[in-house]
């Protein structure tokens, strides 16, 4: 998040060509030293009981691939959701300005700078999302989120397209709509599998659907622009928010191997 925060900072200060000359490079920059942060963070944090536990006499073998196939149906709902989690942030965050700009509602210079404002709303938001998820449940919390996603995705860009709102404002719902599978699908994954298989079971499904359907969508976006399909992005964008919303029905308790 700091790192796309600090790109569109890059945007607003630089030119078209000092940018293709270097400075895309710095969002990058900015994401790595957090990186290391979080690195050095990570280090001085103790271990669960649970998962110290686990780790000194979990299941080995034949006993951990049954955890795994007693909770195929848990990692087939991490990549479902992952799908419309992933899709709306690249969305939301990164085409979006550029999505903006090939409708001709704005320039490039004025997307960037549109986008600075709602990005910090948008953690705010996910703080929000949490607080309310604490209350409401994650689960229930999720779904609202993914459905109004769903519902509300393809009218905010035609609102958008024929300048009924203003980018700002769309910009703003927008990402106050993917809160909630941005801020809660982490903490929800991880109550999902045992603690055994847990970083496995959660992690492959979702690095998959992140990179099928999130570091693809930019690409997807660009390949339906040149096709003269712009329109037609959006709704790749709430159909995978409606894949997602059908793939929490799939969560069950976390399963042992013995069911």
């Amino acid at each position: 998040m700091a790192g796309t925060l600090a790109h569109r900072v890059a945007e607003i200060g630089h030119s078209v060509s000092s940018r293709a000359g270097g400075g895309w490079r710095i969002g990058f920059l900015v994401a790595a030293a957090l990186g290391l942060v979080a690195l050095w963070i990570r280090r001085g944090v103790q271990e669960s009981a649970e998962f110290t536990e686990a780790g000194a006499d979990g299941p080995k073998g034949a006993e951990r691939r049954a955890l795994y196939r007693a909770n195929l149906r848990n990692m087939a709902a991490v990549f479902l959701i992952s799908v419309g989690a992933t899709a709306g942030y690249y969305y939301g965050t990164a085409y979006l300005p550029q999505y903006a700009q090939q409708l001709g509602v704005v320039s490039g210079t004025e997307s960037a700078a549109s986008m600075l404002g709602p990005l910090v709303l948008l953690i705010a938001a996910m703080v929000v999302v949490g607080r309310l998820a604490d209350r409401l449940g994650a689960l229930r919390t999720l779904r609202a989120g993914l459905c109004l996603l769903a519902v509300a995705t393809v009218p905010l860009m035609l609102a958008l397209a024929h300048g009924a709102l203003p980018m700002w404002l769309v910009t703003v719902v927008y990402l106050t709509l993917i809160a909630a599978p941005i801020g809660l699908t982490n903490v929800l994954f991880a109550q999902l599998f045992p603690v055994a298989v847990r970083v496995v079971a959660m992690g492959v499904p979702y690095t998959i659907a992140i990179g099928l359907f999130g570091g693809t969508f930019p690409l997807l976006a660009q390949g339906l622009a040149k096709a003269g399909h712009l329109t037609l992005v959006p709704w790749w964008a709430a159909g995978a928010a409606a894949v997602s919303l059908a793939g929490t029905f799939l969560i069950r308790p976390a399963r042992t191997a013995e069911g």
